[in-house]
């Protein structure tokens, strides 16, 4: 017995999947991006100050935001994963 269920289409090609999904990663692509620039200009900026202190800050306060919303974020997902499972 044979069934003709499944009929591939344009929408079940390998191209279009990876276009599918590089064009819902692109946002987040881009958004880390600009905040790494964003990061950069300012020890870029605070640099140009000659001032090792307010370097060495920036570099605190970027690895303390970095730690606190990564162990939030995580935490996060790992809850929704939970309740989605």
């Amino acid at each position: 017995m044979k069934t003709d269920n499944f009929k591939p289409t344009d929408k079940h090609t390998w191209g279009f999947m990876i276009k599918h999904y590089l064009s819902l990663a692109a946002p987040a692509v881009g958004q880390n991006i600009l905040m790494l620039v964003v990061w950069q200009l300012n020890i870029i900026y605070v640099a140009r100050l000659e001032d090792s202190t307010l370097v060495a800050g920036i570099g605190l306060a970027t690895a303390t935001i970095n730690m606190i919303c990564n162990s939030i974020l995580v935490g996060l997902n790992g809850a929704q994963e939970t309740l989605v499972s």
